[in-house]
């Protein structure tokens, strides 16, 4: 699982009328993290490793 933060219109709940910025990430993670029932810092190491994954780096 990646995510990302290119979605526009795609905003987390409390910026619902704004236009989606790269800043809001830890706030996407945070709503994963917690609908999996996971520590953020868990999810965040995972989503790391599956990056370098995806892109082929070390």
């Amino acid at each position: 699982m990646l995510i990302e933060s290119e979605a526009p219109f795609m905003v987390p709940a409390v910026h619902r009328g704004k236009r989606n910025k790269p800043s809001y990430i830890n706030e996407t993670a945070a709503f994963i993290a917690q609908l999996r029932e996971v520590p953020v810092e868990g999810l965040a190491e995972t989503l790391y490793a599956n990056s370098l994954t995806v892109f082929g780096l070390s």
